[in-house]
């Protein structure tokens, strides 16, 4: 899985914002998988790793619009409050 635009955010955030965004989609990602997988690992430059434990195919589609759906209704944010979309 690839974070989308995470070179925009990368940039606008300090460390502890990048680092906390990064958590926010591993969370997103670990609770939508929890019961199809068996590693997540963060690779870098917005990638992370899923391992699939279950022998039926994952949805992509479906994956990602209930990890952004998750995400949407975390409304994090920067510390300076803007949206962190």
């Amino acid at each position: 899985m690839k974070v989308d635009k995470i070179q925009q955010v990368y940039v606008r955030a300090t460390t502890e914002e990048f680092i906390y965004a990064l958590r926010e989609v591993a969370d997103a990602v670990h609770e939508v998988l929890r019961t199809k997988c068996g590693l997540i690992s963060y690779a870098g430059n917005g990638v992370f790793v899923v391992v699939s434990n279950s022998a039926a195919p994952l949805c992509s589609n479906e994956i990602e619009a209930e990890v952004q759906h998750l995400l949407d209704e975390k409304n994090s944010e920067y510390d300076c409050g803007a949206p962190l979309d």
